[in-house]
């Protein structure tokens, strides 16, 4: 079983021509409302992909039905309520399927350390933990601990790359930062980013378990301190909106993982579920099912 503890977000989405400049207003070219948010992201990516998921994380009922709704729907359990505003991002998204974001914590802030031990049992019942960076710090590094202490898998999306340190990097089983996120992890343990070879040399000899670099459209590479497995990405046609590709990648790695497929099969799956995600607009909306990355991959020439 896998448990993803994070965020929940609403999202609002502005479909634009370009990114609005300083002192610009721009008319937006669409708008749409979604329910998002990187935990409830991968806990949705895990149910979508496996029929059920567990996920705590914080939100409230006067402002989060979209998301409610999505949770029930996709069978993922153990969310709490609380707080006053659940988070919220807004997002620029291109016509060129760029994407840029603000966010607004909300309830992610009431996701705290004392909110993990009293759903302490939610950790004993899963095998993998799979943590992002929109929770606080101390929340995130009391959920490692314990899962670490019963001997449970940990994944760390350290993403956003702000207010990390060298303890929760360390905690983690894996970590999956992207080429900028990396960057910030360097700054963090003190290793350049020359290339990625080295780079991922740097931070596992300074104390990181494993690392799984995510590099877009150049697909992603794993070091453990031993042995490099590379993954080409998969090519999709039509590219609309990006923003919820790292969170499926995560959700789907995770799931794969669990499943006990290899560190190689599970980035395949990953970058699979990932690609289709691409293709349609919104963050949990583009998320595939198991069938559609299923068929995907027999009709890839791997």
């Amino acid at each position: 079983m896998i448990l993803v503890v994070g965020s929940s977000n609403v999202d609002y989405v502005f479909k634009v021509d370009h990114f609005t400049n300083t002192g610009e207003t721009q008319k937006a070219l669409s708008f749409q409302l979604y329910p998002g948010g990187k935990g409830a992201n991968q806990a949705v990516t895990a149910g979508k992909l496996r029929g059920k998921s567990l996920f705590l994380s914080c939100l409230s009922d006067r402002d989060g039905q979209v998301l409610i709704e999505n949770f029930k729907k996709w069978n993922v359990n153990g969310w709490k309520i609380c707080g006053e505003y659940t988070g919220k991002a807004f997002i620029e998204v291109t016509k060129n399927g760029e994407n840029r974001i603000i966010i607004y914590p909300g309830a992610n802030e009431s996701l705290t350390s004392k909110v993990i031990v009293e759903n302490k049992k939610m950790i004993e019942n899963s095998d993998v933990l799979l943590l992002q960076n929109e929770i606080p710090l101390d929340a995130n590094k009391t959920a490692a601990e314990i899962a670490k202490n019963l001997g449970k898998f940990v994944i760390l999306d350290p993403a956003p790359a702000q207010n990390l340190d060298k303890e929760i990097l360390m905690l983690a089983d894996l970590i999956t930062p992207n080429e900028e996120e990396a960057k910030e992890i360097g700054k963090i343990m003190g290793c350049d980013f020359d290339n990625p070879e080295s780079y991922m040399k740097c931070i596992t000899n300074k104390g990181v378990h494993s690392i799984i670099l995510k590099l877009g459209g150049k697909g992603s590479i794993y070091f453990d301190g031993e042995e490099f497995i590379k993954v080409d990405a998969f090519k999709v046609g039509n590219v609309v909106d990006t923003t919820a590709a790292g969170d499926v990648y995560n959700g789907a790695l995770a799931t794969a993982l669990d499943e006990g497929k290899s560190i190689k099969h599970a980035m395949i799956f990953a970058s699979a579920a990932a690609a289709i995600s691409v293709t349609k607009m919104g963050a949990q909306s583009s998320i595939p099912d198991r069938n559609k990355v299923e068929t995907f991959l027999k009709n890839q020439k791997m």
